[in-house]
């Protein structure tokens, strides 16, 4: 293409744009189309352009780049995410509202800026017992080869420098370089220096897990893991009889995202907006279980309640009913395993005791 405009330009050719040329006629986005697209479009501002393609009246098929060429170019339309308000006002709020900073202006020209020295205010906020620590605020230096002390230490013309901070870091790895700059009299930039170059360090945040095992709990794992292998030798097919199950917690309801609440606007006209809903506070807890092939059965509880023992063994009679109905081939054989955590109302004698 470079070689044929070069020998065009060279013959004494100057326009760059393209020769006028007969081809086929442009259908895509001729006035039906358009009206066609626009009237999807105005009847939803949320639609996507493959639900255009499918919204579109009997007779009109565009593809989807020429619906692109339509919103964009011809209907210069885009698509933007909702701006987030604390809440949407009705008309009733926004005259107190309008009333209220009427009222402000007529104080504040009677008693100058003396007005915000007589204002107290006050709103409430729900607060937590404790917050826990980020995995930022958790990060401890870390050796890059061996991950752990000791460490290797250029023993050059700051040795003594390198032997304090890597003193200070043995002594507490969650250390900052403010920290250390502070204890040390050093500063950042030197200290970065030296535990990235000379002690080959970096900070890296903790790894959040579930919980701690004790050794009991290890060797407890490790056995189970031994008898799966057994089991596997024995019975390579076991796996599919495994039938799991586990509480959680659900909400009531997710709020949509900014994303979800994008809408078509056309040039000019303002941004829309939604009030931000926050996620549901009313909590319910669900029990399901599934094999391999999905879902067995599920119930909620009610609210409020979590699991005990008495009810957990109501559960375990409502799933073996399930699979009497829903998998015969399984109930006649009893050719089904049952697999669940060790929580205490999971391992409770009388749940162990029908169930074990």
């Amino acid at each position: 293409m470079v070689r044929r405009w070069r020998s065009l330009f060279l013959e004494g050719r100057q326009n760059v744009h393209d020769d006028e040329r007969s081809g086929r006629p442009v259908t895509a986005t001729d006035n039906a189309a358009v009206a066609a697209v626009r009237n999807v479009v105005e009847a939803d501002r949320r639609v996507t352009i493959d639900e255009i393609m499918i919204r579109l009246p009997p007779g009109i098929e565009i593809g989807r780049s020429s619906i692109g060429t339509i919103m964009s170019d011809v209907l210069n339309f885009r698509k933007v995410c909702a701006r987030w308000v604390p809440h949407l006002l009705s008309e009733n709020h926004k005259q107190q509202r309008m009333e209220a900073a009427r009222a402000f202006l007529e104080m504040h020209r009677r008693d100058g800026y003396q007005l915000f020295s007589r204002i107290v205010t006050g709103d409430e906020s729900w607060v937590h017992h404790s917050t826990p620590e980020t995995k930022r605020q958790r990060m401890v230096w870390n050796d890059l080869k061996l991950a752990e002390f000791p460490l290797k230490m250029n023993l050059g013309k700051d040795a003594q420098n390198v032997q304090k901070i890597t003193d200070l870091i043995k002594e507490n790895p969650r250390t900052t370089l403010l920290e250390l700059e502070q204890d040390t009299g050093i500063s950042k930039t030197t200290i970065g220096k030296i535990v990235t170059k000379d002690l080959k360090l970096k900070k890296t945040p903790a790894k959040f897990i579930p919980r701690f095992l004790t050794n009991e709990q290890k060797l407890c794992r490790l056995a189970t893991c031994e008898n799966m292998l057994e089991m596997t030798r024995t019975d390579p097919e076991w796996k599919d009889k495994i039938i799991t199950g586990d509480e959680t917690w659900v909400y009531d309801y997710d709020p949509e995202t900014k994303r979800q609440y994008a809408e078509w606007i056309g040039q000019g006209e303002p941004r829309p907006k939604k009030s931000r809903i926050l996620k549901s506070r009313n909590t319910v807890l669900l029990v399901a279980f599934l094999d391999n092939k999905g879902i067995v059965p599920y119930e909620y509880l009610p609210a409020g309640q979590t699991v005990i023992k008495e009810m957990y063994l109501d559960i375990l009679r409502h799933l073996r009913e399930a699979i009497r109905k829903e998998m015969p081939e399984k109930w006649h054989n009893g050719d089904w395993i049952l697999h669940h955590n060790n929580a205490r109302p999971h391992t409770a004698h009388l749940v162990t005791s029908c169930f074990g």
